[in-house]
């Protein structure tokens, strides 16, 4: 599919979005499909605007009761000594906070970062090897979580986790939502 140029102050859509060649490493940008794998959280599929302006987000739930739950992908192809870039789009729905943690070589180097989806600020918690986030605000509530990092060994997968964790405990109701990922 291609990306979207939206226009971050009014979501309106600009057309096709072009840059350099790159190329999105997850087949399926929507959590809710496969090979995405949920773990103690559940997904509400296209009930939600995107930043396009389509009812294509969804929404990750923790499970009611655990403190903790995730959805994570493997991702194929990568090459040693290559930077990557994990992006996606969240709005807070009930809960502020979003972790991400991207094993880029799939090894011990993992970069950890929580985005608080209220005021923007992104707190490293815990990084190995070299990395860099930032969040850029769309209006409607909308951020682009952004975590890069590198490969330093041979390896033909890295792995993304999207966390609610540390969070507060599920109401299965409350959650985060998300739309878009890439791994480029």
């Amino acid at each position: 599919f291609p990306s979207h140029d939206i226009d971050a102050n009014t979501l309106t859509f600009q057309g096709l979005l072009t840059e350099n060649v790159a190329t999105n490493y997850i087949t399926y940008s929507d959590i809710n499909t496969s090979p995405w794998v949920l773990t103690n959280v559940s997904i509400q599929s296209n009930a939600h605007m995107s930043p396009a302006g389509t009812y294509d987000a969804g929404m990750l739930i923790p499970v009611a009761g655990v403190a903790d739950g995730n959805a994570s992908i493997n991702v194929v192809g990568v090459t040693a000594n290559t930077r990557y870039v994990f992006s996606v789009f969240a709005k807070a729905n009930g809960m502020t906070s979003l972790n991400i943690v991207a094993n880029f070589a799939n090894t011990q180097a993992y970069v950890y970062h929580q985005f608080n989806l209220n005021t923007g600020a992104v707190t490293m918690q815990s990084v190995s090897g070299l990395s860099n986030s930032h969040m850029i605000p769309y209006s409607n509530g909308w951020w682009r979580c952004v975590v890069s990092g590198g490969t330093y060994r041979a390896a033909a997968t890295a792995n993304v986790e999207i966390f609610l964790k540390g969070i507060g405990t599920g109401s299965g109701s409350n959650g985060v939502i998300l739309w878009g990922s890439q791994f480029e």
